[in-house]
């Protein structure tokens, strides 16, 4: 489903990101070939995403912050 999504959009994959909550959402990502974020929600340890994610944060807050330090943030256009 990533995948097909990525595709559609457009976007290089090497490029996306997805944010993440569970092992499960970054684990699909990094198969996808999307940049795998994870974000702790409460329902699955830190350290447990931290095995799985590029990148991992306590909160929405934090990431944020990071993207806006660290990546480029473009609206998708979507097909026609």
């Amino acid at each position: 489903m990533l995948r097909l999504l990525s595709t559609q959009l457009g976007s290089e994959r090497l490029r996306a990101a997805y944010v993440g909550d569970t092992t499960y959402d970054l684990i699909a990502a990094r198969r996808a070939g999307l940049i795998p974020l994870g974000v702790s929600s409460g329902f699955t340890p830190h350290e447990d995403l931290h095995l799985h994610a590029d990148h991992c944060f306590q909160n929405m807050g934090e990431l944020m912050t990071w993207a806006q330090e660290n990546l480029v943030l473009e609206e998708p256009s979507l097909p026609t």
